[in-house]
């Protein structure tokens, strides 16, 4: 592997009608080594300068998070790498699980140590030692929200042929509160889908080819889930795509599209495919072109790219956008940066995550 070094900017021809600009620019894009097999990456300011950060998780073994630190001119330096885990890593997300307004993160980790680890910050780029959250087999993702109306963030946790809930204690120790049954989850996302005002969960399970929505009773439990047949089923987004009200999904079929399932009544409707490169894996909702509209990011491992999809506003898309980015992108967040809004990719065949400005 690869020393962990800033690799030098490249310059690409980044065809992406977004951020306000209404044509196909030259926009720089730059990578930064992070890691031996980057797969997930979360963004927060770890160290309190008002600088966003990242956090990156590594399919290694034994697994890898590094964390690159923000600087003033919109780059990023290497400020550590850590090994909460010997097992490869599959998920990083950031919240303050402890309420000492610092961020802290959580990371997924498969193998002989599969579980959670809850990484508490310091709040100078530092992070303690991790607490281990027991869960399912070969955990792949996990997402938090208070789903007990406590004040305390929980977590949900995709493991093979699960999905557990944990509820937080409020000091980075989780209980279990409910075991879900699925196939193979791939991802999960959580919104208030029936109007409520309790949040709801829908996982993607690529197994199943479905993704599935399960209501929450607001207590820390969920009502048993109710599929909608999608294709390939890579993981799931959600976003209001025709400006309805409704939230809706989009869903990579792992091939060459997306599905788009509109929602009504608390359900979707069947999937509305559109075109989306020719090995679409993760999918970023946002609007990204400043128009009002709902807009896709979509990474494609098979093309080394990421592939914008403009929003009509009536749930379809325009023809996909591709930017090249490093081999095999897996993940794709949006993040402000100093020198204005970015997308950034984990591209786990690079040792690397790209920043397309």
């Amino acid at each position: 592997m690869r020393h962990h070094q800033q690799i030098a900017p490249s310059v690409a021809l980044c065809a992406l009608a977004w951020l306000g600009l209404q044509a196909p620019v030259s926009a720089r894009t730059m990578n930064y080594q992070a890691g031996s097999e980057p797969v997930s990456v979360a963004a927060g300011d770890f160290n309190g300068d008002g600088i966003q950060d990242l956090a990156v998780a590594n399919a290694s073994t034994p697994g890898e998070l590094v964390i690159l630190l923000g600087q003033s001119n919109g780059s990023f330096t290497l400020g550590s790498i850590l090994h909460p885990t010997t097992t490869p890593e599959s998920w990083v997300i950031v919240a303050d699980f402890n309420n000492d307004d610092i961020l802290d993160l959580a990371v997924t980790a498969g193998g002989t140590e599969s579980g959670t680890f809850i990484l508490l910050g310091n709040g100078d780029g530092t992070f303690q030692p991790p607490l281990f959250v027991k869960t399912g087999p070969n955990p792949r993702f996990v997402a938090t929200a208070d789903f007990n109306g406590d004040g305390e963030l929980d977590l949900a946790v995709a493991a093979r042929s699960q999905i557990e809930i944990l509820l937080g204690q409020g000091n980075g120790h989780f209980q279990k509160s409910q075991v879900i049954p699925a196939g193979t989850p791939t991802a999960i996302v959580v919104a208030d889908f029936n109007g409520d005002g309790v949040s709801d969960i829908v996982y993607s399970d690529s197994a199943a080819q479905t993704v599935s929505l399960a209501l929450g009773n607001g207590n820390g439990t969920f009502q048993s889930p109710t599929p909608f047949a999608v294709k390939g089923a890579e993981s799931v987004a959600v976003g209001d795509f025709n400006d309805d009200g409704a939230l809706d999904l989009a869903v990579p079929d792992g091939v060459s599209e997306v599905g788009v399932l509109l929602g009504s009544n608390g359900g979707f409707g069947p999937p509305i495919y559109s075109p989306a490169g020719s090995g679409p894996v993760w999918v970023l909702a946002a609007d990204l072109n400043g128009d009002g509209n709902v807009d896709l990011a979509v990474t494609d491992k098979t093309g080394n790219t990421l592939d914008t999809l403009l929003g009509n506003g009536n749930g379809t898309f325009q023809a996909p956008i591709p930017a090249a980015v490093g081999r095999q992108p897996v993940d794709v967040i949006t993040v402000q940066l100093t020198t204005g809004p970015a997308l950034i990719t984990a591209d786990s065949g690079s040792e690397a995550v790209t920043v397309l400005p």
